[in-house]
């Protein structure tokens, strides 16, 4: 995300632990859990400021199970962002 902050996802989600989100600082000498991704296999994670991010990722084990997800709470809550599709 920049030089001071960035967001590192360590092990699935259905890894023991409340968290598996953490937020990188101290020029990665400090980890704090933040949050739970969901997630079975995160393909991208991207924010744009400190607190609003997404994150592009597989809850199951099949290609038709990807979603993108959405926080504007810095990682410590996420929902899914609905699609649309329109063939015209």
């Amino acid at each position: 995300m920049s030089s001071s902050l960035a967001y590192l996802v360590f092990g699935l989600a259905d890894a023991p632990g409340p968290r598996n989100l953490y937020r990188v600082t101290n020029k990665g000498l400090t980890m704090t859990a933040v949050g739970k991704l969901k997630c079975a296999s995160v393909n991208g994670l991207a924010y744009t400021d400190a607190l609003h991010g997404f994150a592009a990722c597989f809850q199951h084990d099949t290609w038709a199970s990807s979603v993108l997800l959405r926080t504007s709470d810095g990682g410590i809550t996420w929902g899914r962002v609905n699609s649309f599709y329109n063939p015209f």
